[in-house]
């Protein structure tokens, strides 16, 4: 699906939608079987007069935890706005908080991909449980350091004591 957010902007369209997680190829490995991804889509311009596409985001997807290997749920909520550009340079200049969002040769954003890169830079780059709800405990243990254990001799000490008989 395309739309032309600069259009858009101009008729200060809005939009409603679900896209299913099979619509989506890159997603089809964490999607939830018969998992949408709910869509409202607002365009506008903003007081610098530029076009703005601010798009919500939810979903659910399947993620395996990284401490118990487990599968777990993990819902994905955003909220974005882009702006459209054209190159480079203009992404640069626009406004803090403002996700550039490149026009094709036809002035037009594909909907389906931008939403889709969106949810998988949400995904978390480790997924956990809550530690509370995990199979597995954390590894991390806590105390005192054995100083026995600092007093260990160099085992690069006999280098050094050959390096100085040679001298």
């Amino acid at each position: 699906m395309s739309l032309d957010p600069v259009r858009s902007a101009q008729k200060q369209q809005s939009f409603d939608g679900l896209i299913p997680h099979s619509a989506l190829s890159r997603l089809a490995e964490m999607a939830l079987p018969e998992g949408r991804v709910e869509v409202t889509l607002a365009c506008d311009r903003d007081e610098q007069n530029l076009a703005v596409l601010r798009a919500q985001i939810r979903t659910q997807l399947q993620l395996e935890c990284q401490r118990c290997n487990h599968p777990f749920v993990e819902d994905i909520e955003l909220d974005v706005t882009f702006s459209p550009v054209r190159d480079d340079e203009a992404a640069e200049q626009l406004p803090a908080g403002y996700e550039p969002v490149m026009l094709s040769d036809a002035d037009d954003v594909n909907i389906h991909q931008l939403i889709e890169d969106e949810v998988l830079l949400a995904v978390p780059f480790a997924p956990m449980h809550d530690e509370a709800s995990c199979e597995q405990s954390s590894h991390m243990s806590w105390g005192e350091i054995d100083e026995a254990a600092e007093e260990k001799p160099n085992p690069f000490a006999v280098l050094s004591k050959l390096k100085n008989s040679e001298e």
